[in-house]
């Protein structure tokens, strides 16, 4: 175990709020499929959109630098605000074959006010809020070691979908901008000490390191 990290458990992603939005809101019409490694990007125009994620996994990635965000998991729903404009910094790309829909935020919100579904959008956006306070506590202010261990812990725990296709390198330095050669030392020390394994550059254990349960 790393000395002086202490994971904070995350509450569970709200699921059933997001397939009642999803049930209530979506039309079949406008759901595109779209396949691994395309990219969606986000509409430059002032209206802003919400994007239903119905199914398959993707990374929304930082356009300065190509730097992964996070991973979006169906079922889910982005860009639920019309206060940050985000169109020009982020996009979508497809891990997994991906069907999506784009819904205008002003349709959104007015669906939501016509039907009461306040309950099921404030379970989501408090899931958002809850996710940006637990990336915000593990990442701010942390050595490099620390990270790097947070990483894996992370990469442990994710979808087989991502885990099974993100060798542990890959997923640190396309969240991170730790150099390689800092990645390559730490991993070698979690290896050494049986901290962690790995099959082909593929995580396989992380006994060794405090898990999230």
């Amino acid at each position: 175990m790393i000395s002086g990290i202490y994971f904070m458990k995350l509450s569970e992603k709200p699921i059933k709020s997001v397939l009642q939005l999803h049930e209530a809101l979506s039309c079949p019409k406008r759901i595109v499929s779209i396949r691994p490694g395309n990219v969606v990007s986000f509409n430059s125009l002032a209206i802003p959109d919400c994007y239903f994620i119905h199914s398959g996994s993707a990374n929304l990635r930082r356009a300065e630098d190509r730097k992964i965000i996070c991973n979006i998991i169906s079922p889910a729903i982005i860009c639920l605000n019309d206060i940050i404009d985000l169109t020009s910094e982020v996009y979508i790309e497809a891990i997994t074959p991906l069907d999506f829909e784009v819904l205008p935020y002003s349709e959104f919100i007015g669906n939501i006010e016509r039907l009461n579904l306040w309950h099921p959008l404030n379970n989501i956006l408090m899931y958002s809020l809850a996710k940006l306070f637990y990336l915000t506590h593990h990442l701010v202010v942390k050595n490099t070691k620390q990270v790097i261990c947070w990483h894996l812990l992370t990469l442990f725990n994710e979808p087989d979908t991502i885990k099974n296709s993100t060798t542990v390198y890959d997923y640190i330095q396309q969240r991170t901008h730790i150099s390689r050669s800092d990645i390559i030392k730490y991993l070698s020390e979690f290896r050494r000490k049986s901290m962690i394994k790995m099959d082909d550059d593929y995580l396989t254990s992380v006994a060794g390191l405090k898990k999230i349960n």
